[in-house]
């Protein structure tokens, strides 16, 4: 927690002689070896996780490089999958801008300033603003204005780098005209809709079903761990009374966020008035200053429960009946479930469950923001993750096994339905005939390209468009699955598209293969740097051998 650890750092005694002390080595040792070495400092980076190009990369450069991948937004509360990816890319990246440096690759000072100047998020009335710049970076953005300008030159340069790629990329007329003929066709399709709710067989489960299936697949009955916290409440509105908003701020405000409030779907946007989001923009910042007010006092409970330079402080009971402030106890909670009865985010489930009762520092929480109130955990009880008796799930057995049975006959009667009716069709029927006796709704005629379907999508145009591209006149697809049900497609006609539509189109279609192509070249080349470069990632490579390599320790016995 910041506030914990900045207080206990600037009231320990012990930790300032060490520094001292510290200092004073390291002093010795940089006179030592400067003058043993003839001048000039050692690349020593003690923090490194790994290296790229012989050269020790820092935590903090790989954070910043994984920082920049997520485009500045904050990625410490992805799954640990994710970080994974997001840890990889980071890597690449940095991979990338030291082969751009060397290929002498860069961005000037009137590259970044021709870049920001032309942004519309930037301008007021069609012109750069200074002022608001700077507000949507520091305030929508919550970044410094210097680290906004460093990630977007490496942008800049890993654009260039981009765009010498392109050169190397070429689409064959071939490819070119297949892809163009496919766009182009014109397709005449009727499907048939089958609901859930009307097509599902009855389905009987015993509780034998049941066991069997729990017995299968007893990993998905597991209960997670969950907490139980107790927590002071700030009620944002117990501040709203004393909070000050002016005319100017909300002024100021609406002219630093301007686009809130200019319309987007018309070739001449224009601004509401200021005069009708006034209040709307008076609300919203008073809301604002209020959440700041009960954070802060919420700050100030917390720091009374930071032990001092004797590691004494009050318990969170004697803090809060000091105060006057009520304690509430939460009903136990895991990890990803919303918290019963509190409107709060997931950032109060991590905070609980980062909770340690046995440390003085950290069995409490910072400040924590929910919807509309401020809270200050603290620890109270923890139940593990466990495998429940079957006698205790059996009714949620029975559940689960009839939902999977109901799905698995829902999808045979639909496949049922579909074979007889491609069976039909080749007898000469329509596609309303073959259909007539099952509970299906049929579509009436619908013509298109997927040229023109793309930019006007019809129904289910995502599930339909993809499995009919290669299919041919009197083709049939097999049942597709959509949000309530499942849908089968009858392809009545395909013609070849309007002569001139694909010559049109071919400019446009060659651009987009491109930027495929170069989309995956960029990415195979960033792989390839990785290996060129002697890549080692020390985080990984100690996970890789702590799950793998055998232990070099000897056995023992026991006694």
């Amino acid at each position: 927690m910041l506030i914990t650890k900045f207080n206990k750092m600037i009231h320990n005694k012990t930790l300032w002689w060490f520094f001292a002390i510290t200092v004073s080595i390291c002093f010795v040792w940089t006179y030592s070896d400067y003058s043993s070495s003839g001048g000039g400092c050692t690349e020593r980076v003690p923090d490194a996780v790994g290296t790229l190009y012989g050269k020790e990369i820092s935590a903090r450069e790989l954070d910043r490089a994984m920082s920049f991948t997520m485009r500045l937004r904050n990625y410490h509360n992805q799954s640990s999958e994710h970080m994974k990816l997001i840890r990889r890319e980071g890597w690449k990246r940095l991979a990338a801008l030291k082969t751009a440096e060397t290929l002498g690759v860069s961005a000037s000072i009137n590259d970044l300033t021709t870049t920001i100047g032309r942004d519309p998020s930037f301008q007021v009335n069609g012109t750069f603003s200074k002022e608001r710049y700077k507000t949507v970076i520091e305030s929508q953005m919550q970044v410094p204005v210097e680290t906004f300008e460093e990630f977007l030159r490496e942008e800049i340069i890993l654009q260039k780098i981009g765009n010498i790629l392109e050169s190397c990329v070429w689409t064959s007329p071939l490819e070119l005209n297949q892809r163009l003929t496919r766009v182009t066709d014109i397709f005449s399709i009727q499907y048939a809709t089958f609901k859930k709710d009307k097509n599902t067989p009855v389905v009987t489960v015993t509780s034998d079903d049941a066991r069997k299936y729990f017995d299968k697949n007893i990993e998905k009955f597991r209960v997670p761990e969950k907490v139980s916290v107790k927590f002071v409440s700030f009620p944002v509105s117990n501040f709203l009374s004393k909070i000050q908003v002016t005319d100017a701020e909300v002024a100021s405000y609406y002219t630093n966020n301007i686009e809130k409030y200019t319309s987007s779907d018309t070739n001449n946007p224009t601004a509401t008035p200021f005069e009708k989001v006034k209040k709307e923009i008076f609300t919203s910042l008073k809301n604002e200053k209020a959440l700041t007010e009960a954070k802060d006092v919420a700050a100030r409970f917390v720091t009374m429960l930071i032990p001092d330079q004797k590691g004494k402080a009050p318990s969170f009971d004697e803090a809060a009946s000091k105060k006057g402030f009520i304690i509430s106890t939460s009903k136990f909670f895991s990890i990803k479930q919303d918290v019963p009865g509190l409107k709060v985010n997931n950032d109060f489930n991590i905070a609980a469950f980062d909770l340690d009762p046995s440390d003085p520092e950290k069995y409490f929480s910072d400040p924590i923001a929910g919807e509309d109130t401020v809270y200050v955990l603290a620890s109270r009880e923890r139940q593990k993750s466990h495998l429940p008796d079957f006698s205790n799930v059996v009714n949620q057995a029975i559940s689960m096994v009839k939902k999977e049975s109901e799905h698995e006959a829902f999808i045979k009667k639909c496949t049922e339905i579909r074979d007889s009716a491609a069976k039909t069709l080749k007898s000469g029927q329509t596609f309303d005939k073959a259909l007539k006796n099952y509970n299906a709704s049929v579509s009436t005629n619908m013509t298109f390209s997927a040229y023109e379907a793309a930019s006007s999508p019809f129904e289910y145009f995502d599930v339909i468009l993809p499995k009919i591209m290669s299919m041919t006149k009197g083709d049939i697809t097999e049942p597709l699955e959509i949000d309530d049900g499942m849908i089968i497609v009858y392809v009545a006609d395909k013609k070849p598209g309007v002569a001139g539509s694909a010559e049109m189109l071919r400019p446009e279609m060659i651009g987009a293969i491109d930027r495929s192509l170069v989309t995956a070249l960029y990415e195979d080349w960033k792989e390839y740097l990785l290996s060129k470069a002697g890549f080692m990632d020390r985080k990984v490579s100690a996970t890789t051998s702590e799950d793998s390599e055998p232990s070099n320790e000897p056995k023992t016995t026991g006694q």
